[in-house]
């Protein structure tokens, strides 16, 4: 699945289900995904469409159980986040 398209996914089951998106500060490391770091590590990127074609190459090679994990994982840090009213930092 592409990018595009699984963008469209999120954004139909968005609406389909009337759930609200809610903002983030720019960074929120409790919240960050860790995808890849190992796969990226030392690698070296010579311009910006590298980046983007590794990631995507990355991220199409992935099976559907790590897309499952990653997001269970996002949703349970997430609800910690909303429980200390969006303060998404441990200190």
């Amino acid at each position: 699945m592409t990018i595009p398209i699984l963008l469209a996914k999120i954004q139909e089951l968005l609406e389909k289900f009337k759930w609200k998106v809610w903002s983030l500060p720019q960074y929120s490391p409790d919240l960050a995904p860790n995808l890849g770091s190992k796969h990226l590590f030392r690698t070296r990127f010579y311009s910006n469409s590298d980046v983007k074609r590794v990631v995507e190459n990355w991220l199409n090679g992935q099976r559907r159980d790590f897309y499952q994990a990653e997001l269970n994982k996002w949703i349970l840090l997430s609800d910690k986040c909303l429980n200390r009213f969006g303060d998404c930092v441990e200190k």
